[in-house]
């Protein structure tokens, strides 16, 4: 619809480099109870072959980046009785990017997650599964101006800070041996 290419593109090349080690340990204290923690660091670098694009289509500057991120997660699995068992996790990832145009620091995101599970039969026909989560995330970016973030003002005008929760509650009731119904129920606030 009046462009004269099909498919408009930007003469660049782009180059991608990424790095993702982890490492997981875990270890069974009893039958009962099992501990995990893992930690990965992942390292991304994106390089395009020219800086500023050529075709009106797009964005004027490309500019390379580079991501760091920091992945942090613990978990303890424990069995409350012979057939009910529960699960409790923590979370941390924090992301760094840097790019050409803004420099060092372009953008920082830091969430922490808190989950608990909790899952066995109440009957010999029902199954029943509870969960809850907690999140928090920050986010900083060092952008300046009037900045209009509606959802939780974080300490610089384009920064954002915010929480949200999850609770749910799943059933699932075996009605013969071949069919099964299954009801949920979830309540989500941020």
């Amino acid at each position: 619809y009046g462009l004269a290419e099909a498919f408009p593109h930007d003469q660049t090349n782009i180059t991608f480099l990424d790095f993702m080690p982890k490492l997981r340990l875990a270890y069974r204290l009893n039958p009962w109870v099992k501990a995990t923690a893992s930690y990965r660091f992942k390292f991304r670098s994106i390089d395009y072959s020219s800086k500023e694009n050529t075709s009106p289509n797009f964005f004027e500057y490309l500019g390379d980046r580079t991501e760091y991120t920091n992945e942090v997660m613990t978990k303890l699995d424990v069995r409350v009785s012979k057939t009910w068992s529960s699960s409790f996790s923590y979370q941390m990832r924090s992301d760094n990017r840097h790019s050409d145009r803004a420099g060092i620091d372009t953008q920082d995101l830091n969430r922490h997650r808190f989950l608990a599970m909790l899952s066995g039969p109440a009957s010999e026909r029902l199954y029943l599964i509870f969960n809850g989560m907690y999140e928090y995330n920050r986010l900083e970016t060092p952008a300046v101006g009037s900045g209009n973030n509606n959802w939780g003002t974080g300490a610089k005008p384009f920064s954002f800070m915010g929480d949200y929760y999850l609770l749910s509650c799943n059933a699932n009731y075996r009605i013969t041996k071949n069919v099964n119904s299954t009801l949920g129920y979830q309540v989500t606030s941020s």
